[in-house]
C-alpha cells in the first residue's frame, strides 16, 4: 500500500464503517462484495497510515510534528544545494526528527532522489519478511502433505536462493543505513574501506554484481572502497 496518511486515513475509515455496518449493510445483496473485503480495507488503510507517517506525507505534503532539524528562515534558493537550508545547530548538529522524514526533505535540491529511495528499501524490506512468512507456510504445508520431493527441490532450494541473494541485499541495505556518512567532509582516499561521504558510499546493486560477479572469472572482485566488512568479496 501507498505510504501517505491522508489518504491512508479515507481507506482506513471506510474499513471501519464496512466493519461496524456489517450487519446492517449485509440486508443489502449489492454489499455482499463489498463487505468480503472488509478487513482488507480496514489494514491496507492502516498500513498506509503508518507508512504515511514514516514518509510524512499528508495528501503528499509534509506535516511538522516535532519541530523540524532546519531553519527555514535561512532557505536560500540561489544558494549551493548542500546550504539551502542549514542546521539550527550547525552543519554537523546531532538533531533527529523524532519519527518519520524531517518536513524540510521537501524543498531540499535532493528530494525526489532521497525520498524515492527511502520508499524503495524500506518496501523492499516489507516485502521480503512478508514473502519469507509465504515460503515458511508453504514449507509447513509441504511437510503436512508428505510431499518431501517438493521440500527438498522445491522450498528448500528457494529458501536458499531467495535468502541469499534477497536475503545478503536487505543485509546490505542495514550495512549501509548504519555506516557513518558526512555529507560535506572531503572525498577520502579511494583505499580506505570507510563509507566517509556520499560520494563514496557504494552502491548496493554495483556492490552485489561485484560480489556474485567476483567468484567467477568473468570479474574482479570488489576494489576496497566497496568493501563494507571483511571476507566480502
Amino acid at each position: 500500500m501507498y505510504g501517505d496518511w491522508g489518504h491512508g486515513m479515507i481507506f482506513f475509515l471506510f474499513g471501519i464503517v464496512l466493519c461496524l455496518s456489517e450487519s446492517k449493510l449485509r440486508k443489502n445483496p449489492a454489499m455482499e462484495g463489498l463487505l468480503i473485503s472488509r478487513y482488507f480495507w480496514l489494514m491496507m488503510g492502516f498500513f498506509a497510515c503508518f507508512m504515511g507517517l514514516i514518509y510524512n506525507e499528508f495528501f503528499a505534503l509534509p506535516v511538522d510534528f516535532f519541530g523540524t532539524c532546519y531553519n527555514y528562515a535561512g532557505y536560500d534558493q540561489g544558494a549551493d544545494v548542500n546550504k539551502r537550508v542549514p542546521l539550527l545547530d550547525g552543519p554537523h548538529s546531532e538533531c533527529v526528527y523524532k519519527f518519520g522524514l524531517d518536513p524540510a526533505w521537501r524543498i531540499a535540491g535532493n528530494s525526489l532522489t532521497f525520498t524515492n529511495n527511502i520508499k524503495e528499501k524500506l518496501s523492499v524490506i516489507i516485502a521480503y519478511f512478508h514473502l519469507n512468512f509465504g515460503m515458511v507456510l508453504n514449507a509447513i504445508n509441504t511437510i503436512r502433505q508428505g510431499n518431501y520431493k517438493k521440500l527438498i527441490f522445491d522450498v528448500c532450494t528457494g529458501f536458499v536462493i531467495f535468502l541469499g541473494l534477497i536475503g545478503y541485499m536487505i543485509v546490505l541495505i542495514y550495512a549501509k543505513w548504519w555506516s557513518p556518512v558526512y555529507a560535506y567532509d572531503p572525498k577520502p582516499d579511494s583505499s580506505q574501506t570507510e563509507v566517509l561521504n556520499i560520494s563514496t558510499a557504494p552502491s548496493i546493486i554495483v556492490v552485489m554484481i561485484g560480489d556474485i560477479m567476483g567468484v567467477t572469472p568473468l570479474s574482479e572482485a570488489n576494489p576496497l572502497y566497496l568493501q563494507w566488512f571483511d571476507g566480502q568479496q
